[in-house]
């Protein structure tokens, strides 16, 4: 909360110089109210807004919703002489069940303090005695800690098992001008159909490069997230997506692959940024609360997805995107987690898992430390330029990189595509947090035909947040591989 200065010539000393009992004034044009609390001043909350005007001889009390139109006006009380006893000023409790009506007939008893009231409102309207302070309140206050109002709360099953399967690199819209082209992705849909019908998940990610976007047409791009829908919504599942580096180009953006996916899949729980979040043609940065039963207040797995950008802007003029997690993301983390922790309590009685398209940079010194035997899965890409954020390695990610292991507690992995040669998963150790990639699945983009396409599987054997959480490769036609268990002493030996 900013409190303004209490200088000399401040309005609050010459408003405080009046000495009758109450006054009302009224902030117009403002959102429905959210609340006001007891502080040492005016503080009328609404919607983004916060008024504050810090003294002692204010009191600003809670008033009910109900009270208020839509169009609310923050109603604040002054009360004065200060050597009144604080005992004296109305209980919040009290203030709360206090109507306008009432507080009119308050006023209404003085002609005098109603002359007063005119005079004082015309004044802060005119000199702006009280400015607004504008102040960012973190998404998931405005939203209550509910981004998905409109949609079921997603919950563990009641054997308390929670399945994902996470396909990546889908690669769709490649070489159109073609014959192989749309056969690639005749194939990918095939595979998405067999893998969605066996596995049964609870829950899918789609970990970026949806599309090729540099081999799509304008006039149709968009059209194959439709495509890429057709068996998760068949399938009738929950899912969210992320976007990689493919998915920004001259014809397509993140933007523009969300907004068609929000229309085309009602099951989708991907969703934007809030405005000033994710930087330049990154907007897919959310989380998404997995509940142990519907009816808790808390959930206990937070599944959070990251925009790590790279590719080109759209056309006209189209040119280089950069190929990390913006910075902006890093203050965004810690003010939603510590709204979650406000809300729910601390983070270490939830647990985590996040997705992003590209590795984080400190990935690539861990790949010279891997053992087959540990460390399984295919290794087949060499990871450097190009292949983890922030390429030029100054340091770009490191914000992100930061924030998320020092705000996201019980991090169970961070989960990787981009680099479809690689399965493994590994502790990273300045951090000490464990990375997965997953699982090259479409048809399209490049590869080796030993490599196989599939999915990673994660599976929560309980909703404890602390358990430890199993992972493997499925392949198409169903063989596994590179099968890990996820817990405090995996990559530690």
């Amino acid at each position: 909360m900013h409190s303004l200065n209490q200088g000399q010539n401040h309005p609050c000393n010459w408003l405080v110089r009046w000495t009758y009992s109450y006054l009302i004034f009224r902030v117009e044009n403002m959102d429905p109210i959210q609340g006001m609390s007891m502080e040492s001043g005016i503080v009328a909350v609404a919607g983004r807004r916060r008024c504050t005007c810090t003294s002692s001889r204010f009191f600003a009390s809670s008033v009910h919703q109900g009270d208020l139109s839509k169009k609310s006006t923050c109603i604040v009380l002054w009360k004065l002489p200060t050597r009144l006893s604080t005992s004296l000023l109305p209980s919040t409790e009290g203030a709360t069940s206090w109507s306008p009506s009432r507080i009119y007939q308050t006023m209404k008893s003085s002609f005098v303090q109603s002359v007063i009231l005119i005079g004082v409102a015309l004044l802060l309207e005119t000199a702006q005695a009280i400015p607004l302070v504008q102040q960012p309140v973190p998404e998931s206050e405005q939203r209550d800690l509910n981004p998905y109002p409109g949609k079921p709360r997603l919950t563990f099953k009641p054997d308390g098992t929670f399945k994902m399967s996470v396909f990546s690199d889908l690669h769709f819209g490649e070489n159109p001008w073609d014959d192989w082209g749309p056969q690639q992705d005749v194939n990918s849909l095939a595979l998405m159909r067999t893998v969605l019908g066996d596995e049964k998940p609870d829950y899918v990610v789609i970990n970026g490069d949806l599309i090729t976007g540099e081999n799509t047409f304008k006039e149709n791009a968009t059209s194959l997230v439709d495509e890429i829908m057709g068996p998760i919504n068949e399938a009738k599942v929950p899912f969210s997506s992320t976007h990689g580096n493919h998915d920004n180009q001259a014809n397509i953006t993140h933007l523009a692959e969300i907004l068609r996916e929000q229309k085309v899949a009602p099951m989708s729980y991907t969703r934007l940024a809030p405005n000033g979040v994710g930087g330049t043609e990154g907007p897919g940065n959310y989380w998404v609360p997995i509940y142990s039963k519907a009816q808790d207040r808390a959930p206990i797995l937070i599944l959070w997805f990251f925009d790590s950008r790279g590719g080109f802007s759209p056309n006209p003029n189209s040119v280089p995107v950069a190929d990390w997690v913006d910075a902006s993301v890093a203050h965004w983390i810690q003010s939603e987690t510590q709204a979650m922790e406000k809300a729910w309590g601390p983070a270490d009685s939830r647990a985590a898992l996040a997705f992003v398209h590209i590795p984080p940079h400190a990935i690539q010194a861990v790949q010279a430390t891997l053992d087959a035997n540990k460390n399984p899965g295919l290794n087949a890409d060499v990871l450097g330029d190009g292949s983890v954020q922030d390429s030029a390695s100054v340091g770009n990610d490191g914000p992100f990189w930061n924030a998320l292991n020092a705000n996201i507690k019980n991090l169970h992995a961070i989960v990787s595509g981009h680099d479809h040669g690689n399965e493994w998963c590994a502790r990273e150790p300045t951090k000490d947090v464990i990375f997965c990639f997953d699982k090259h699945s479409g048809y399209g983009g490049y590869g080796d035909s030993s490599w196989g396409q599939g999915v990673r599987n994660f599976v929560f054997h309980t909703p404890d947040p602390k358990a430890s959480v199993q992972t493997w490769i499925r392949l198409e036609k169903g063989e596994t591989r590179a099968r890990v268990v996820l817990d405090n002493n995996y990559g530690r030996s």
